[in-house]
Parts: C-alpha cells; sequence; structure tokens
C-alpha cells in the first residue's frame, strides 16, 4: 500500500490508470523500491512452499477436496483463473517455475497454482523494471501524445488555446465514438475480468463489469457433493471469494 500511495497519492480508490495512459508518469526511484518488495515476496512465497508443500497435515488436507469435474462443467459456468486452469494442462498458461501441478481440479492443485502465478508475476515485474530503468529519462512517460483521448495535464492547459479547448471537449463531450457493442477482458489474479461496453453515436449506453468472484462462486455447489461442512472452510478460501463484488 505504500508503494501504491508513492505511485499515486492515494491508499485506495485512485484514478491513477487513466483513457490514454496515467495521471502522471512514475519516478525511477519507486521502480527501485518496488524491485526490492518484490524480491521479498518471492522470498516469501519460497518458503511457503517449502513449509507447507511438504507438509503431510497441509497437503491431506487440501489433496481430492473441491473437485470439480470436466472442463464442460467449467465453460458451462463460466469459470476462470486457477479453477478453470486447474483442469487440464493443455488449458494452463506457460508456468517457467517448477512447483508440482497433477491437475485434478482440487484445492491442492488450485493451490500450487496460485504459488506459481505469484513467482511468475515477480518475474514480469522485475522484467518490466529492468527494461524500464535503461530509460534514461527521470520520469518514465507512457501516456499517448494523442490529446482527443486523454485528459490534458493542468500545466500545460494554459499553455496554447488549443489545449484549453481539448481539456474542454475532454470533460464536457469525453470521448466519442462510433455506435458499437464490444467487450474487452484481461487475465486478472481471480480471474477473467472484463468490461461490457455498448454506445451510441454520442454517449455511453450501457456499461456492465464482469468480476470473476460471481461466476467462481456458482462451482461451488458442484465442488462441495459429497463433503462435509467442516470442507466448505477450505472450499472458501480456494474460492478467493470478495463478496463485494458479488453482491454488485
Amino acid at each position: 500500500m505504500e508503494l501504491y500511495e508513492q505511485v499515486c497519492g492515494a491508499r485506495r480508490h485512485a484514478s491513477y490508470i487513466r483513457p490514454g495512459g496515467v495521471a502522471f508518469p512514475m519516478k525511477k526511484e519507486t521502480l527501485y523500491k518496488t524491485k526490492i518488495v518484490v524480491n521479498k515476496i518471492q522470498k516469501l512465497v519460497n518458503d511457503i512452499n517449502e513449509i507447507l508443500s511438504n507438509n503431510p497435515i497441509w497437503v491431506n488436507r487440501l489433496n481430492t477436496i473441491g473437485y470439480l469435474g470436466s472442463h464442460k462443467v467449467s465453460k458451462l459456468l463460466g469459470l476462470s483463473g486457477p479453477r478453470s486452469r486447474s483442469l487440464y494442462k493443455v488449458h494452463n498458461i506457460d508456468i517457467s517455475n517448477t512447483i508440482n501441478i497433477s491437475y485434478k481440479a482440487d484445492c491442492l492443485d488450485r493451490y500450487y497454482i496460485r504459488l506459481n502465478e505469484i513467482l511468475d508475476s515477480c518475474d514480469e515485474i522485475n522484467y518490466s523494471i529492468n527494461k524500464y530503468l535503461y530509460n534514461k529519462e527521470e520520469n518514465l512517460n507512457i501516456n499517448s501524445k494523442n490529446n482527443v483521448i486523454k485528459l490534458i495535464p493542468r500545466k500545460i492547459i494554459k499553455d496554447n488555446m488549443e489545449n484549453l479547448i481539448y481539456h474542454f471537449k475532454f470533460c464536457t463531450d469525453n470521448i466519442n465514438t462510433s455506435p458499437s457493442v464490444n467487450y474487452t477482458s484481461i487475465e486478472a489474479p481471480k480471474g477473467e475480468s472484463g468490461v461490457f461496453n455498448c454506445n451510441t453515436n454520442t454517449n455511453q449506453y450501457r456499461i456492465k463489469l464482469r468480476s470473476p468472484g460471481f461466476y467462481n462462486l456458482q462451482s461451488l455447489h458442484y465442488m462441495s457433493k459429497n463433503l462435509l461442512l467442516a470442507d466448505l472452510v477450505t472450499l472458501i478460501g480456494t474460492q478467493d471469494i470478495v463478496f463485494g463484488e458479488v453482491d454488485r
């Protein structure tokens, strides 16, 4: 949270990522601090893997619990993330770290997959940081140069009349697009997170956010068959549920 606050100025509910880029460039000092945190996370995950993955109590508690079934069930319920990737190796992402996964679609496999994904994410963050650190500029500016699709910084609004006009039109009309129906998604930590957008000539007619937690919760009925009530604690934990996004 301290890194998050250092980048965007707020610990929660920030508007750092915007159409056309970000609110302001990130400083290289933040990247160095991020790299230190990422290295600590990698060591912590490796310690967790060494302690828990070889613990028979932990392994027996998760093994064969919460079996999801076939890949057809995953597609029927719209599942994504570790729940879907634990079914078949052919559907899994390329994993560079070597933590054994049996692909039985139980809680133990989902635990292994999450450990792998944390380590892979750390590797990707380190790769991106090392790439940008070679940049000779003091601040890393990744914003679009097209002023029509981004908010003009306040520092340059008064430089010329054109910037002031772009700022006024963006705040009043926003981004005008042709009539269309679009769906765009990304692979979030919990699964597929998407945005459905339907617009007319000038206005956004409807925007629907697809949160993976709502769809993943549907699998609880299939995963809990013929299990004990005490197993629900393990199943809810492997769901990685945030009920705020489910209620939304």
